[in-house]
């Protein structure tokens, strides 16, 4: 009976002493990540908000290439550039343009980003279709120089809408690649006639609308497609900026 009670004491002694261990044992420390100094992310550029209008007229050149009487393209790209030579591309995609002498196209209608704009770039497919006055079939066509620039100076703020107008900077003078009508954009820049409205202008519907007009210019243009007379001062916008020959 003794050795009994002094077995079960040994017992209850040994367990007091583990839990008191489990409770009281310092633990081991959770890992510490190595210090590091603040994040040097780069700052980020806000994306450039795009609060204006353009609208883009075009007309048939002074003279077609090989002598056709209408000509079928195809506008592909779209940008705007600064005195400094920054660049924005505002279209991209496939505008059908359509030139025919005695006819005005709203080639653009799109929304461009504010600022002081000197040059707009356009980049046309290489495909292209002519047809002639004189008897001739229809036949296509290559451009080789796809990309041509009309200079500009306009200055656009927010809401206000940018109006252009060009005759298309096409050479007269027409090659051929095997068998293939060929022919260029010039590659000098094109003074376009431009107007700054006061307000906002931009019509998606109107893309790709012709008018007839005997005398192709921005302000007939502008006739035809707003009925605003724009040889007259409008209140809020800028004055009206005929073509010269000059670049």
């Amino acid at each position: 009976m003794t050795i009994s009670l002094i077995a079960t004491a040994a017992i209850v002694l040994v367990g007091t002493f583990v839990i008191w261990m489990l409770f009281t044992a310092p633990r081991p420390s959770a890992p510490v990540p190595p210090a590091t100094g603040p994040a040097t992310n780069a700052p980020e550029t806000a994306p450039q908000a795009f609060d204006a209008a353009l609208n883009l007229y075009m007309t048939a050149p002074a003279r077609m290439p090989d002598g056709a009487g209408r000509l079928e393209l195809k506008l592909i790209e779209a940008s705007l550039a600064d005195a400094g030579g920054k660049e924005t591309v505002f279209f991209q995609g496939s505008r059908k343009v359509v030139l025919q002498e005695g006819a005005i196209q709203k080639v653009l209608s799109e929304k461009i980003p504010v600022g002081r704009w000197s040059r707009l770039k356009l980049t046309f497919s290489a495909a292209a279709d002519l047809s002639y006055a004189d008897g001739r079939a229809d036949a296509a066509a290559l451009v080789e120089r796809r990309e041509t620039v009309l200079s500009l100076d306009a200055d656009v703020a927010a809401s206000h809408t940018l109006a252009l107008f060009a005759r298309a900077p096409l050479e007269a003078r027409a090659g051929t690649a095997d068998g293939v009508v060929t022919m260029d954009f010039s590659s000098q820049p094109t003074k376009a006639e431009s107007y700054v409205f006061g307000s906002f202008f931009l019509d998606e519907r109107g893309r790709g609308s012709v008018w007839n007009v005997p005398d192709p210019s921005l302000a007939a243009a502008v006739k035809a497609d707003l009925g605003f007379d724009i040889t007259r001062q409008l209140t809020g916008s800028s004055g009206f900026v005929p073509s010269t020959q000059s670049p």
